[in-house]
């Protein structure tokens, strides 16, 4: 059973778009896989 992974799409748009941070350090940030981060940044 995974669990299910909360972060807003306004978090993710600042931390991906502003802060320029990898989907993987995202990702090592929500402890959950890059492409998680990835699939919700599309």
């Amino acid at each position: 059973m995974s669990k299910r992974i909360d972060i807003s799409i306004a978090e993710l748009e600042e931390l991906y778009f502003e802060k320029q941070l990898s989907s993987y350090k995202i990702a090592k940030i929500y402890n959950c896989d890059p492409t998680v981060i990835q699939k919700r940044i599309q």
